[in-house]
């Protein structure tokens, strides 16, 4: 899906976001807590601005929370967040999606 330049940076802002309501979300220590949803609603946000419409559903995004500890660039990626973050994530997402 193509995103024009606007939408890309409405993007990366949001994604930025989502990392800081990680962090946030793992200090409250509840993968199905408040601070979790928050941050599993705008993951999801997120994918829906690159997945082509209608194609989001929550079945997809716990598939794809499974590959970010699956695959070794996703745990690099949210281990600069904090340590354990896409363990914390894919819990969240398999929780409150």
């Amino acid at each position: 899906m193509e995103v024009g330049e606007a939408a890309h940076l409405q993007a990366e802002e949001l994604a930025v976001a989502i990392n800081e309501q990680l962090r946030r979300a793992m200090e409250a220590g509840d993968p199905a807590g408040s601070e979790a949803r928050k941050l599993v609603a705008m993951r999801a946000r997120w994918l829906r601005m690159y997945w082509p419409e209608g194609t989001y559903t929550p079945e997809a995004h716990k598939g794809l929370a499974d590959g970010y500890v699956a695959d070794e660039r996703f745990q690099a990626y949210y281990g600069k967040v904090a340590p354990g973050a896409a363990q914390f994530l894919r819990d969240a997402i398999r929780a409150c999606a």
